[in-house]
């Protein structure tokens, strides 16, 4: 898990209390989860070099995917429906901030092959849209039906 401090975020967010008791609460949800593998979690102060950490070579590009409401945007059920269950697997996702990315940050993932997704038209709260995002591609990775998704 890499975050990084948006360009629009709350410029506090990378030295808020809640650092301090992270692995309490990872392994809180792992426990719920029933997962015994902790994630890494990396600090950035931008997303510049979040993506030099993790696009440079770890993840083919193509397959990458941010949230967002832009009129570019795919709407997520319309690009799970599209890409085949293989590319999944190695899918880098890029959640900004309730902002939003700024048009630096939207060229910087473009650049890199980065496609836009939509969770529809509501803004949600960094953490609601993680699980947006995240559960229909764990869903489909894990063999659930698409009925599940």
């Amino acid at each position: 898990i890499h975050v990084f401090a948006g360009d629009l975020g709350e410029p506090n967010y990378l030295s808020s209390s809640v650092w301090g008791k992270l692995n309490d609460r990872l392994q809180e949800g792992m426990s719920q989860g029933r997962h015994t593998c902790k994630p890494g979690v990396y600090r950035y102060e931008t997303l510049d070099g979040a993506l030099e950490a993790v696009v440079a070579g770890a993840v083919s590009p193509g397959w990458h995917m941010y949230g967002g409401v832009a009129a570019a945007a795919v709407p997520l059920v319309n690009y799970l429906r599209n890409v085949p269950e293989y590319a999944l697997i190695s899918t880098c996702v890029c959640i900004g901030p309730e902002r939003g990315l700024s048009p630096r940050e939207v060229q910087l993932l473009e650049d890199r092959r980065f496609q836009a997704v939509s969770l529809g038209t509501s803004v949600y709260r960094t953490e609601t849209a993680v699980h947006g995002l995240v559960v229909p591609l764990t869903s489909i990775l894990c063999g659930f039906s698409e009925d599940h998704v």
